[in-house]
């Protein structure tokens, strides 16, 4: 790998930005470590002629650009390789309420939900809309933007006074928002490594719930790798995930987020093709605790795009 030169792409334009620029230069920081000829590129008007120098694309933009296929559509038309889902799966993957859809029409336990938009709301009536919401939906509930990543904009709702508030704050972040089943349990997420699953991760937030701020700062969350759970239910969890992949058309890398209910059944959140890669992140801990180590899933990763190039 080391005769490849490398573009790291980081950063952007999102509210995401922080944080996939830490995601990029830590994976910048074991590409050279490995002596690799690595740059870390942002987004930007020059960044498609920049690239062009580059054999391959390391895609570590979370986020609008990163996530929706915008990016991915880009390289393939100026035939740089990248890492990660094509440019429509990863649309697929960033749309929930579309994804959620594909997953149950396979048969795979996603919570139920019901789908709102900021034109419906407007043109439809709001008042009565929320009104029938809270009558409808029983509580707790979570509401999130349909397409947003890093827990941004989200809220578990308990009353539906509180639904108005939460819809709104959603939809500063979508057009689009989910009003989604609470399932009580135990968070987990499978990071999936180029079709192979890594230990299953336990999610446990020392305060409130796994928001940006957990996920991103150091010590707010305790993970366990593998997750306290039974052999079969982690079993279970990790064939789910697997079918997920295989659904959404994810490539090279993804993490599933799951919550494992009372009854030992993994219901999926959502499938994310471009995980956080800080070392506190998910997948790279999930790549050190299998005993592959992160340098080499990126490894993996870089030569991955090459053959599917």
């Amino acid at each position: 790998m080391t005769d490849q030169r490398v573009a790291v792409l980081a950063g952007g334009f999102s509210l995401e930005r922080e944080a996939s620029l830490r995601s990029g230069e830590h994976v910048l920081g074991v590409l050279r470590e490995s002596g690799v000829s690595a740059d870390l590129l942002e987004p930007g008007p020059s960044v498609l002629e920049r690239v062009r120098d580059y054999d391959v694309a390391f895609l570590a933009i979370h986020g609008r650009i990163g996530e929706d296929g915008t990016i991915q559509s880009m390289l393939e038309l100026i035939g740089v390789p990248y890492t990660g889902s094509t440019a429509p799966f990863s649309a697929l993957a960033w749309d929930k309420p579309i994804a959620k859809g594909v997953l149950q029409k396979a048969g795979l336990p996603t919570p139920r939900f019901t789908l709102f938009s900021s034109a419906g709301l407007r043109e439809l009536g709001a008042a009565q809309w929320i009104r029938d919401a809270g009558e409808l939906t029983s509580y707790p509930v979570i509401v999130k933007p349909a397409a947003c990543g890093s827990a941004l904009g989200v809220t578990r709702v308990q009353t539906p006074e509180e639904l108005p508030r939460a819809l709104m704050h959603a939809m500063a972040y979508s057009d689009f928002v989910l009003i989604e089943e609470c399932i009580h349990g135990t968070e987990i997420a499978v990071s999936i490594l180029d079709g192979e699953p890594l230990p299953t991760t336990e999610i446990e937030p020392q305060i409130g719930k796994y928001d940006y701020a957990a996920r991103y700062t150091a010590g707010a969350t305790r993970f366990y790798i593998p997750a306290r759970l039974d052999d079969a239910i982690l079993e279970s969890a990790t064939e789910v995930a697997l079918q997920a992949w295989d659904v959404l058309g994810a490539r090279h890398l993804a993490r599933v987020d799951m919550i494992v209910d009372r009854d030992g059944i993994p219901w999926i959140l959502e499938l994310s093709p471009c995980p956080g890669l800080i070392s506190t992140s998910v997948f790279p801990m999930a790549a050190d605790a299998s005993g592959l180590g992160f340098p080499l899933a990126v490894e993996r990763l870089v030569e991955a795009a090459v053959r599917d190039a």
